[in-house]
């Protein structure tokens, strides 16, 4: 190789790469046509043969990622080998180096707590030379991102099949979700804002330190008063599968659908609303206030009742029926009248 014109003659570079998964050395191979190769330690020295002749530490416990709470202490671990020994250990935080003397191996790092995501690494040393782990990520734990695809999957007079798809579980898994529903009349448009905050606020269901996660109901309702008097339906299950069912909806009403889920930092934010409907269905309740009047000047029965409540019809009334069972025998008779 020439530099001004100058031709400039060095020994041959030589690498070895360690083949332990994870973990490389950087120590010198020929990088020129040869049949042998030689290693070359921290200080100089060569010697003939290969790697296992070389010496160079060998990392049989490395660090491992890890997702942590924020400044909560944890520990990292590193372990190599030799010959030669002593090995001893060097730490390093985002490409800094922690401990200024080393530490003999195997070493471990007590890191009081961090605010932010950060990578480590060690560097373990002999009299041959060094090798260095691959640098760990270490993840802060948050609160999760909200929930996305919220889709209506089905829909009946009475429940509406829901679906969708989890957010970031910001570095902490998923406990369970709560599927809410604030009912509104088919002229309301899907909650605002302020009504989004408080269904937030209210979802912060906790069971308490007594009631273990795993045993929450498969179902629980919770009614809060929010705007325009109107009430919010909480319902909550698993984290998985990503499927829910709301039951005892009113017929023929317009619902807004929203998903939030929990890890152990706590809620996502509300999903993305979306409007669904149930259908029309039979009425849930008979009709009220039945009397009969016997008309005995022509032999007739006078039959009289009080329709359902509106919000029991489950639909439009287009006929009642009628049915009687004579006292003299077993015999039924149905009539049915048309609905007025």
């Amino acid at each position: 190789m020439k530099v001004n014109d100058k031709e400039i003659v060095s020994d041959p570079i030589y690498v070895e790469v360690q083949g332990f998964p994870g973990a490389h050395s950087l120590v010198n191979v020929n990088l020129m046509p040869s049949n042998t190769a030689e290693s070359v330690s921290e200080g100089g020295e060569r010697e003939e043969g290969g790697s296992q002749r070389m010496g160079l530490p060998y990392f049989i416990k490395q660090p491992e990622s890890m997702n942590v709470t924020r400044n909560t202490a944890f520990n990292l671990t590193c372990h190599a080998v030799g010959p030669p020994e002593p090995i001893n250990i060097f730490w390093f935080q985002n490409s800094s180096r922690v401990n200024e003397k080393p530490e003999r191996s195997p070493s471990v790092l007590t890191v009081p707590g961090l605010t932010e995501a950060a990578v480590f690494s060690c560097e373990a040393h002999n009299d041959k030379g060094l090798t260095v782990t691959k640098g760990v990520q270490i993840n802060i734990k948050a609160m999760p991102s909200p929930p996305t695809e919220v889709h209506i999957l089905s829909s009946t007079a009475h429940s509406i099949l829901v679906s969708w798809v989890p957010g970031f579980d910001g570095y902490s898994p998923f406990q369970n979700c709560s599927i809410q529903s604030p009912f509104h009349s088919p002229t309301q448009c899907p909650p605002s804002q302020a009504v989004s905050d408080a269904l937030a606020t209210v979802l912060r269901y906790d069971p308490g330190p007594n009631q273990e996660r795993n045993m929450l109901p498969r179902t629980k309702v919770k009614e809060a008063d929010l705007l325009s008097n109107d009430s919010v339906m909480i319902f909550n299950t698993s984290a998985s599968p990503h499927l829910y069912e709301i039951q005892q909806l009113q017929a023929l009403a317009n619902y807004s659908i929203g998903v939030s889920c929990r890890n152990e930092i706590g809620w996502s934010a509300v999903s993305s609303w979306i409007l669904a409907s149930t259908t029309e269905g039979a009425p849930s309740v008979t009709p009220l206030n039945i009397t009969v009047f016997l008309n005995e000047s022509n032999s007739s029965v006078d039959i009289r009742w009080m329709k359902p409540p509106i919000k029991r019809q489950d639909g439009e009334l287009v006929g009642y029926r009628i049915s009687h069972v004579w006292e003299s025998s077993e015999t039924s008779v149905s009539l049915h009248p048309k609905a007025h």
